[in-house]
């Protein structure tokens, strides 16, 4: 290109100079408004910037050796999955406690309203808020978005034959493998954490090869010992006992039905290997009778053999003429009875188990005998238990346990009541149940649906809570009635009453509609209320909070004072709505003025 052909190309791409300012595109800018333009598209183009960052910024991940620096923060860890427990307290709370580990450490994440998991040793990432109590620090995280990972991060189980791991199990560290074989102990429904062996043959003394299972997260229903499984879990070197273990979870076990275990059978002359039998399904030889004390046992060939048999109040009440002095077999989990330092036979004895089943019964039965359940859909029992959890009149579906407590219970089934109602069933309330069985497809498990039921006996009493418990705590009595002592306030400005605990800041809302308006010199008080403790949302804030539904104090009268208020305060009748049989009501009298125990102090006079 020549100077003349540059020039005018230059000539082509620079402003025009004339007086005053420059021209280019049409455009005329002078002094300083030159400057205000550009400024404007910049400010523009920076909020822009800003509201992109704020909406799709995500939390800073850190290493999990970085948690306790981000107290109260919300962020974002990766690492391993090396195991979770469902339900770690065994309370029925919606809540899973996962390990995760990456290159500086492992670290605790909770995850509440969780959603599904991959396969152990999948790389996983949690967002939450980092939480601390006395020194321990985990994640606590919300809902299915919580967690997150890639198909390609997650582990697929490579199946190897348990010989092949005894071996050499060095190849598998870490990784997570599925192994087949026998289990060696009877695994509880409800055990979070526990231990058995996985061995090559369902005989103890025939098999060559056994492996140690750490098991975490309750399996949800019996495995007896001898099944044979499926184990799906990650392979490490215990270093405190020297030897090479699998860590599982219970929910991942798959036991194949189709090879039912053998059951054992005592003999009365070896009662010193019993021990090796215990919380197994047993089989034994004998004659039942009752003593003089009403206690129930087995009597074997010698006058001194005998075993002590549980069949329930219930069920002999029904069945005690065939159950007695009937030679035969009977079956039954072994158990060891503290309170008589025996072990017994629980619910044992093919007649005893006809007439009603309990919750336990039935599930063993189900364990024994799948088939003859789930392929008759149709079919119903008669079946006995103890509501797990309060349930509303809205609500379909409980769990129901064999004790009335849950300090007491071993095992529960979900079931489902498909028909309508008008009032709240409580916790603890015995319920005797026409049901059928039903398989589950989405959560692959066995659920009871009630035909019919009947309400036997009272349910738990209300719990107490108190001002000093956690929050959580008083999370574990959401719907069931409880009672708790403070100072009701009047409404607020968002139309809301309140008990507080007086001179605190603590508060809990109180629904107090259909109270009597006399009552409200309650307000005056702190006093013991009752009511069901509820959740409620603040579609506001986005958040939830607690509350006494239909809040009340007791008022045995019906004159509107509560019957606190006429011990502590009034010293009158709570027995008598006019304790001064003036013909004007306590209540009346005081809001009046006048003495509610003086006849000759009435509202009039005052």
């Amino acid at each position: 290109m020549g100077d003349e052909e540059k020039a005018m190309a230059e000539d082509k791409v620079k402003p025009k100079e004339i007086a005053g300012g420059l021209i280019e595109n049409k455009v005329f800018l002078s002094g300083a408004d030159g400057k205000l333009w550009p400024m404007f598209f910049f400010s523009v183009l920076l909020v822009a910037a800003l509201n992109f960052y704020a909406v799709s910024r995500e939390p800073d991940v850190i290493s999990i050796a970085e948690i306790h620096e981000h107290e109260n923060e919300v962020v974002k860890i990766e690492g391993i999955m090396i195991s979770w427990v469902e339900d770690p307290y065994s309370d029925g709370s919606e809540r899973l406690d996962i390990i995760l580990q990456d290159e500086s450490g492992v670290a605790e994440v909770r995850w509440f309203k969780f959603g599904e998991l991959p396969t152990i040793g999948s790389k996983i990432s949690a967002v939450g808020d980092v939480r601390q109590w006395e020194g321990r620090f985990w994640i606590q995280s919300l809902g299915n978005g919580a967690l997150q990972w890639d198909s390609s991060d997650v582990a697929l189980p490579e199946g190897v034959p348990l010989a092949i791991i005894g071996q050499d199990p060095e190849p598998y560290m870490g990784k997570t493998i599925s192994i087949e074989g026998y289990i060696t102990k009877t695994i509880h429904p409800d055990t979070v954490w526990t231990s058995a062996y996985i061995a090559d043959h369902p005989n103890y003394a025939n098999s060559k090869h056994q492996l140690r299972l750490f098991i975490s997260s309750a399996s949800g229903a019996w495995i007896e010992a001898g099944s044979k499984i499926t184990v799906t879990g990650q392979i490490r070197f215990e270093e405190r006992e020297f030897r090479f273990v699998m860590y599982t979870q219970g929910p991942e076990i798959l036991v194949d039905y189709t090879e039912m275990p053998s059951i054992s059978v005592l003999e009365w002359g070896e009662k010193d290997t019993w021990g090796y039998e215990m919380n197994k399904l047993v089989q034994i030889e004998g004659i039942p009778y009752q003593d003089e004390n009403a206690d129930w046992w087995i009597q074997g060939p010698a006058s001194h053999q005998r075993l002590c048999i549980l069949p329930g109040d219930r069920l002999l009440e029904n069945n005690a003429s065939a159950f007695n002095g009937v030679d035969g077999l009977w079956t039954g989990r072994l158990v060891w009875l503290a309170n008589i330092d025996e072990v017994c036979l629980d619910d044992g004895g093919d007649v005893s188990s006809e007439p009603i089943l309990g919750v336990e019964d039935l599930l063993v039965e189900i364990v024994s005998h799948p088939s003859s359940y789930l392929d008759d859909p149709a079919k119903q029992w008669n079946v006995t238990g103890y509501l797990a959890g309060s349930l509303a009149p809205d609500d379909s579906s409980a769990s129901v346990r064999d004790a009335q407590s849950w300090r007491d219970d071993k095992v529960s089934v979900y079931v489902d009541f498909p028909s309508s109602r008008n009032q709240w069933i409580e916790e603890g309330q015995r319920m005797e149940m026409v049901v059928t069985v039903d398989w589950n497809p989405l959560y692959g498990s066995m659920n009871l649906v009630a035909v019919e039921w009947e309400l036997q006996g009272d349910a738990l009493p209300a719990d107490t809570l108190s001002w000093d418990s956690d929050v959580v705590i008083w999370g574990y009595s959401e719907n069931n009635m409880v009672f708790i002592e403070g100072q009701l306030m009047p409404a607020n400005g968002s139309g809301e009453t309140w008990l507080i605990r007086p001179e605190t800041n603590d508060r809990i809302c109180a629904e107090t509609q259909g109270l009597n308006s006399l009552n409200l010199e309650a307000m005056n008080h702190s006093q013991p209320w009752y009511g069901r403790l509820i959740e409620k949302q603040d579609i506001d804030n986005r958040s939830t909070y607690l509350c006494l539904s239909g809040a009340s104090s007791d008022d045995s009268d019906g004159d509107g004072l509560s019957d606190w208020a006429e011990r502590e305060v009034y010293n009158t009748d709570i027995d008598a709505a006019d304790s001064d049989s003036d013909g004007y009501e306590d209540a009346a009298e005081v809001l009046a003025g006048s003495d509610p125990n003086d006849s000759a102090s009435t509202p009039t006079e005052t």
